[in-house]
């Protein structure tokens, strides 16, 4: 009950103080910090049916409004190769590659004059019309009572997640099984629920970028287009070769489309191996994206940066909090 009481003040104070515009007491004066967010998917309202990955228009719209005043926001790939000389710099990034990102974030970001970087998933090249971990959120969303995985049986949690006694969170087990097993697994589940998960009503939440849309943003001098792999696998659970065959044939074909240099990478998933550095950087990546480091001596390697990752899960306040601390709190 304390925890609650006192959690509600803090909440409320820093409520206060970022409407007041007076949150830079809670951090102090230091600049010379850089940061890098990560965004997955913008839609109208915010929608939670599914998972915290999609965020409301009008919520992203004011935390780009915070980022233009209390940061100097950069493209990605000067956050690798310009030094920074005293200020906090802050640069954005989207994983995934969903079309709301084209309808609903560039607007917004093209209004503003902010540059990003887009990581997309190249599904297409497998003539995928939706990513693995969509489809499963999707449809465990409709699914009734407890759920059976792959000898697994695994029971509903809050926020549409699964969880099983025996191997614990069922996007978590999903990861590490082949891609082959999963699309099983969503064959079954949608057969079962008889929902198909790319369905065109719900298209904010599973449609991939097209083609076009790729193209269009890569010839905005605001947008950087990258490489999240093919199949959103875990590549620390791939071979080597079987990385190399996944970021070579993504940087292929996105540099069909847009006709231009594909330079950098984020880790789908933010899984990786020091080897997985070194076949990127074979592979011509000359800026790989972690979300929170998996390596000690990743923090000193200049071909990798770390990120932090934006859900909805909290408010945009409160969120906003979260960049700010974590951005002192690592200096």
């Amino acid at each position: 009950m304390l925890h609650r009481v006192i959690s509600k003040f803090l909440r409320t104070t820093r409520q206060f103080l970022y409407l007041s515009g007076a949150e830079q007491i809670l951090y102090g004066k230091e600049k010379g910090h850089d940061i890098i967010v990560m965004y997955h998917n913008i839609d109208l309202t915010g929608d939670l049916r599914f998972n915290s990955r999609h965020i409301a228009q009008p919520d992203f719209r004011k935390e780009l409004q915070y980022y233009k005043k209390r940061f100097e926001v950069l493209p990605l790939a000067k956050m690798f190769t310009e030094k920074n000389s005293g200020s906090n710099r802050l640069a954005i990034t989207f994983d995934d590659g969903l079309s709301n990102n084209f309808r609903n974030a560039l607007p917004e970001l093209q209004k503003l004059g902010i540059p990003a970087t887009f990581f997309v998933t190249c599904a297409g090249l497998h003539d995928k019309t939706i990513l693995w971990p969509d489809a499963v959120n999707i449809l465990t969303h409709f699914h009734v009572g407890e759920l059976s995985c792959l000898g697994h049986i695994f029971q509903p949690r809050p926020w549409n997640r699964w969880h099983s006694t025996e191997v614990g969170e069922l996007m978590s087990f999903l990861k590490t099984r082949s891609q082959e097993e999963r699309e099983t697994f969503i064959e079954q589940l949608s057969n079962a629920t008889g929902i198909k998960p790319n369905d065109a009503t719900l298209n904010d939440y599973h449609q991939l970028l097209s083609k076009d849309q790729i193209r269009t943003m890569a010839s905005n001098p605001l947008f950087e287009i990258g490489s999240h792999a093919v199949s959103h696998s875990n590549l620390a659970n791939l071979t080597p070769d079987q990385q190399r065959e996944e970021l070579l044939q993504s940087k292929a074909y996105l540099q069909e489309i847009t006709q231009a240099p594909i330079e950098s990478l984020a880790f789908p998933d933010g899984s990786y191996t020091r080897e997985t550095l070194d076949i990127a950087a074979e592979c011509g990546y000359n800026y790989q994206l972690a979300v929170n480091y998996r390596f000690e001596e990743d923090k000193n390697d200049p071909r990798i940066l770390d990120r932090f990752g934006l859900y909805n899960d909290r408010s945009v306040i409160e969120r906003l909090h979260q960049v700010n601390q974590r951005l002192h709190e690592e200096h």
